[in-house]
């Protein structure tokens, strides 16, 4: 076969060394020499210029080390011609003329004529004239197209086999369209708002703060939407979570010519002055500002690689400009663009009028832009956008009677990386790769002139802080100049060896220590000094509070006196005193001896942070209570008592306090740290429990409860956060704040504080209270009991049974006992649930004359074994899902002791406080009367007015919108107020007449209040617009 292929083929051949040192020819197959002529060209084409002439070289060196830098070259030339002819099978297109012919003379008809089948369908012509004139978008793979008619048609199609996926009539202006991250999602900047749609659609959202907007552009590396309005405004929101990242006023009056830049994020608006301006979110001035044109620019756009800028002005030039430089390059004159746009291979086409021409760079470097090709529309086509599709040679032409498409040979890349857009990718891909786009997203702050600086080291202008060595130089400097001060001869005693030493000494050590180590010492010192002194002299209110303030210190220590009464003297009160040792001790430790790791909780006056003591590694859940909240609050009785009942308590199902401390500011409880999180996480994250699983958790739930009423306390605030997991997931109780000790309690050393309390008193959560609370009855322990039915319903459901759009819409179903059972809920377990959750609470399973023994005895625990209910083995726990976002509350961040007792952040203080998680910030409140509400608001409410519901919304106006906090009484009235100037904008109140007022919702987040005169619309940015519907249409109803 060899010698057949070697008598009748070109003498292409191969040496081959054998064994015996001969060496024979080995010819290649015809297949092989044809490859191996094409990589040899390809070859050629990387090869940076000619070999250096190592002949002449006389240095060996020299010769060896340009030797193997030429052989590397090599390597690297035919690495690159493998990739290109295997990685990269398909090459660009091209047009080949002959002779004097010119590639700007061939039609389009010429070429439908030479291309396969395939191809010439990409040449059409959409006639819509109704609905003109259209803009056009790609998505990033080329694979659809979405147009935009001025008359308000919007079309998204697949552009690979040509199908009409949804079509939308708006029936208003459409100025623009964009894409976003895919074909999933696009907007659409309409006459008065923008909008974005879903892809079957779907309006999804309604973007107002923009205004009118002439021009859309998404950046798709940021995910940030950026739009310019006809007042000449910037805007830049993110889509991922809707926050409006920056609003710049860009001072150059109205324009409609806008473009990003992809190789670094930056968006550039050409203004009627003739200069081209760059921005970025982060900043509120332009980065550059290029004068491009002397009169108006009509259009820009950019080239792939980001270095190349093209600008057409008014004077009939189109400019290519070096951003590298920002210098122009080439200036090509003789027609108006009024639409530019760069091809993936950096064709530029241009648009305007009935005419388009597309430009070809022979010179590769940006200054040779020359005609290419030519198209004429039909007359009375206005050219409105052209567009390239993406590893297509395909132009998109928007105009005044649809949109049509030509066919420009080399303009897109013919090889796609699917990587980075797949035209042919599947619906599984387009999720996993939404979800790698969303890993991947940069922050606003990664966009600047030049990306490549990201991360590098600026190198300082000038020096501002001294070396080490420096530092220790002078040290050493002062301390001589110390040693060798002359000390002045003082009289009276004052000159005796040991003072001059003791003095020479001091100078010496403060010449050892740095210029801020000084500082602060001396105004440590001087603080000290200004404390102690002015104790004396402080009024006598702050006197008062001082004293309380050290009196509650005192009290917290580890022994506390108890005063008795002796009966046993004919009724004579003989006091005595004794002395009681606390289980938990107090130590002297500070806060420093500890670790601290995440926020478990957040309270009125405390916070619970998981914390690691640095001496052991011994865990605990460390409740740190604020000192000053706790005086100015009166809370003092409820701290004493929850330690005193932590203390006794001793029980495996109730959390341990294993010591306490305190230090100048805080107040500290070493509690048991359960590592399983809350029972409320895990019905979040499993959507609810099992019947199995709810069997268990409220079986351990009984057990504890039954020895915490057997020792004579109500819990008051059951509910599944305050129901903790060990790691092996077995239930504690935890949260005893609200804890209420009865008459016949085993409970000692009461602080009578807390045991005056009134029992009817509400605490706990409104979703769990129970109906006899609110009617101002006395608690009972049926109360606990009613807070395990609705805890054993959340567990069986997922939700609360009472749950509603306020706690004032909540109270009045529990008062009416409005319960729906959902089907899946077996008859024992509703059964149960029905019972535990009776409005009489002595006919309550667990609350009769026979205990406990009634509820356990009840058909839904069948099974479980009471004597060893803590040694069964309990149910699997769901993980913590890594892309849980954590709250404020609970980010999982190292935390910092100094936010304790912050306003900002208080939440339920178990004691009837209110849970006012600043308002300022979207928070929902139910006030039970004028004297408990915040006194910022109090002013605005009229005697025996009581507020339902409240929070922070934007009231929207037709461009701007203001930020006012809503009010709604029970007058009823509704009262919007400047929470900065504290002045009321506005007054709702209505008539038992359901015309006197409407609410609209048009989104989760936007509502309307109308009434005859007006129409005032809000934005809740906690989406709780159907909330106010239902409160104020309760509120009518009543």
């Amino acid at each position: 076969l060899g010698l057949g292929y070697k008598k009748y083929l070109p003498s292409i051949k191969m040496e081959v060394a054998l064994e015996d040192n001969n060496l024979m020819e080995k010819v290649l197959p015809p297949d092989e020499q044809e490859i191996d002529v094409e990589l040899e060209a390809k070859e050629k084409k990387y090869l940076r210029g000619e070999g250096a002439n190592l002949e002449s070289l006389k240095d060996k060196k020299l010769k060896t080390q340009l030797a193997s830098r030429e052989k590397l070259y090599g390597k690297s030339a035919k690495a690159a011609a493998k990739i290109e002819k295997w990685l990269l099978p398909a090459s660009a297109g091209y047009l080949e003329t002959e002779g004097l012919e010119k590639t700007w003379r061939i039609k389009q008809t010429d070429i439908a004529k030479e291309v396969d089948l395939l191809s010439s369908k990409n040449q059409y012509d959409i006639v819509l004239p109704d609905f003109g004139p259209y803009k056009l978008d790609f998505t990033a793979s080329g694979r659809h197209m979405l147009a935009g008619g001025r008359k308000g048609h919007l079309a998204l199609v697949d552009m690979m086999n040509m199908n009409l996926i949804k079509e939308i009539h708006v029936r208003e202006t459409v100025r623009d369209v964009a894409f976003l991250h895919n074909d999933q999602f696009f907007a659409a900047a309409q006459k008065k708002y923008s909008y974005i749609y879903a892809r079957d659609g779907t309006e999804l959202h309604c973007l107002k703060e923009r205004g009118p907007v002439a021009r859309l552009r998404f950046l798709k590396n940021h995910f940030l939407l950026a739009s310019i309005n006809k007042i000449g405004q910037l805007h830049y929101q993110d889509v991922t979570y809707g926050d409006m990242v920056a609003s710049i006023r860009t001072g150059k009056g109205r324009t409609d010519v806008m473009e990003v830049n992809p190789y670094n994020g930056v968006v550039a608006l050409g203004h009627s002055g003739g200069t081209v301006t760059m921005w970025k979110p982060t900043s509120q001035a332009p980065l550059v500002q290029m004068q491009c044109h002397p009169g108006p620019v009509s259009a820009v756009a950019f080239h792939p690689n980001g270095h190349l800028m093209a600008t057409s002005g008014k004077e009939r030039k189109v400019k290519i400009w070096d951003l590298r430089k920002f210098e122009e390059v080439q200036t090509i004159h003789g027609f108006h663009a009024k639409t530019l746009s760069f091809s993936q291979k950096g064709l530029l086409a241009a648009g305007t009028g009935s005419f388009v021409q597309v430009l070809g760079d022979s010179s590769g470097g940006g200054g040779g832009y020359s005609r290419y090709m030519s198209h004429s529309m039909v007359k009375g086509y206005q050219v409105e956008k052209v567009m390239f599709r993406p590893y297509e040679d395909v132009l998109g032409i928007g105009h005044s009677m649809g949109w049509s498409s030509v066919l420009i040979p080399g303009s897109g890349e013919p090889n796609f990386d699917s990587w980075v857009a797949n035209p042919f990718e599947t619906s599984k891909q387009r999720r996993e790769k939404e979800v790698h786009l969303l890993l991947d997203k940069l922050p606003p702050e990664t966009i600047m002139l030049d990306p490549s600086k990201i991360g590098a080291m600026r190198p300082s202008r000038r020096k501002e802080r001294p070396t080490r060595g420096e530092i220790e130089a002078e040290k050493e400097v002062a301390i001589e100049a110390a040693k060798s001060v002359e000390m002045k001869k003082k009289t009276k005693g004052r000159n005796k060896p040991s003072k001059r030493t003791k003095k020479k000494k001091e100078m010496v050590e403060n010449a050892k220590k740095t210029f801020p180590e000084l500082e602060h010492s001396n105004i440590a010192g001087k603080k000290r000094r200004i404390g102690e002194d002015a104790a004396a002299e402080l009024p006598a209110s702050l006197k008062r509070r001082r004293t309380k303030s050290m009196t509650m210190e005192k009290e917290f220590d580890s022994k506390l006196t108890l005063q008795g009464n002796n009966g046993n003297d004919g009724g004579a009160s003989i006091s005595r005193s004794k002395s009681f040792a606390f289980k938990a001790p107090q130590e002297n430790f500070t806060i420093q001896d500890f670790e601290l790791d995440k926020i478990y909780g957040v309270g009125s006056y405390s916070k619970v942070v998981r914390a690691k003591k640095k001496e052991n590694g011994a865990v605990y859940a460390l409740k740190i209570m604020d000192k000053k909240f706790i005086t100015k609050e009166n809370k003092t009785a409820y701290v004493k008592l929850e330690r005193i009942v932590l203390d006794q308590l001793d029980h495996p199902g109730i959390v341990k306090l294993f010591f306490t401390f305190q230090d100048s500011f805080s107040l500290y409880m070493a509690l048991e740290s359960c590592e399983g999180g809350e029972l409320f996480d895990q019905i979040t994250r499993k959507g609810r429990l099992s019947e199995d699983e709810a069997r268990f958790y409220s079986a351990q739930v009984v057990d504890a409860l039954e020895y915490i009423h057997t020792m004579g306390l109500i819990h008051r605030d059951i509910k599944p956060e305050n129901l903790l997991l060990t790691s092996d997931g077995h239930i504690k109780i935890a949260d005893f704040g609200s804890v209420k000790p009865m008459q016949d309690s085993q409970i000692t050393l009461l602080p009578n504080a807390a045991s005056d309390d009134k029992a009817c008193t509400f605490v706990g959560t409104a979703a769990y209270v129970p109906p006899e609370v609110l009617n101002s009855s006395p608690a009972t322990f049926g109360n606990d009991l009613w807070a395990l039915g609705c805890t054993l319903y959340q567990m069986l459901s997922g939700t609360s049974p009472f749950k509603d759009a306020s706690e004032w819409l909540i109270f009045q179903r529990i008062i009416a006992r409005d319960i729906k059972f959902p089907n899946h809920f077996s008859e024992e377990a509703r059964d149960l649930i029905d019972r535990l959750l009776d409005t009489d609470p002595s006919r309550r399973p667990g609350a009769g004359s026979d205990g406990y023994a009634s509820l356990k005895r009840h058909p839904f625990f069948n099974g479980v074994d009471w004597k060893n209910v803590r040694s069964q083995t309990p149910p699997k726990l769901a993980p913590d899902p890594s892309s849980q976002s954590a709250s404020p509350e609970r980010d999982g961040s190292p935390w910092n002791p100094t936010h304790v007792g912050d306003a900002s952040v208080t939440q339920n203080d178990g004691h009837g406080g209110v849970s006012a998680a600043s308002e300022s910030s979207g928070s929902i409140t139910r006030l039970a009367s004028i004297d408990s509400f915040d006194s910022r608001w109090q002013q605005f409410l009229e005697p025996g007015e009581s507020v339902l519901m409240i929070s922070a919304v934007k009231k929207l106006q037709k461009i701007t919108s203001k930020k006012v906090q809503l009010i709604l009484t029970n007058k009823p009235r509704l009262i919007y107020v400047d929470p900065s100037k504290l002045i009321v904008k506005g007054n709702i109140i209505w008539s038992d007449n359901s015309n006197d007022l409407n609410v609209q919702v048009s989104s989760p987040s936007h509502f309307k209040i109308c009434t005859p005169k007006k129409v005032l619309s809000f934005e809740d940015s906690k989406q709780r617009a159907l909330q106010w519907k239902k409160a104020i249409e309760t509120l009518q109803n009543r």
